[in-house]
């Protein structure tokens, strides 16, 4: 077998599939399947960053390796898809696509290793899975067209900027968790 199977490879591939099916989803038109899918991203990735463990560098390397590619995917590409299957196709749109995208490409790239447990510098690309489902909830507001890509380019902003924010992972998933699981819960039942 390719790859490695372990608990935290299991979660990453559960993320990375259910932001395939959320793509799909886009391109089929059901934008709301694609916001569960990706909250089902986000609690896959919460509950693999619990469990991972290396027992060796190819180990550390292959994992690392892909929870890259699956966040690319699930925080960046997943949540443009989801902003054109909302009607936010026209090509005025496109930049702002694009800025998120290399905000997204450059966090991941740079800051990505720049977390000592108690901080991360600049907000975590994760966090997409929690704003895009809330701004799913307010698609009925007027202006909602403006908002999504203005909420897109201030998360391409905090990506990028050398802000620390405190963060422990041991407290910090709980809320997390609780607050995607009432996400899920309204975009389900509205």
């Amino acid at each position: 077998m390719i790859g490695i199977l372990n608990i935290t490879t299991i979660f990453i591939y559960l993320s990375f599939s259910s932001a395939t099916i959320g793509i799909i989803s886009c391109f089929n038109g059901r934008p709301k399947l694609a916001v569960i899918c990706l909250l089902i991203s986000g609690f896959a990735n919460l509950i693999q960053k619990r469990f991972s463990n290396f027992d060796n560098n190819e180990e550390k390397e292959f994992i690392t390796s892909i929870d890259l590619y699956d966040n690319i995917v699930s925080f960046c590409i997943l949540p443009i898809t989801i902003g054109m299957s909302l009607l936010m196709r026209e090509l005025v749109f496109v930049p702002v696509y694009i800025i998120f995208a290399l905000a997204s490409l450059i966090r991941l790239g740079y800051y990505r290793q720049k977390i000592n447990g108690k901080y991360t510098i600049g907000t975590p690309i994760k966090i997409t899975s929690l704003l895009i489902p809330f701004l799913y909830l307010l698609r009925g507001v007027n202006g909602f067209i403006y908002l999504y890509p203005f909420a897109l380019l201030v998360l391409s902003f905090t990506y990028v900027t050398k802000i620390k924010i405190k963060f422990t992972l041991k407290n910090s998933s709980y809320i997390l968790f609780g607050l995607g699981l009432l996400e899920l819960i309204l975009v389900i039942f509205r």
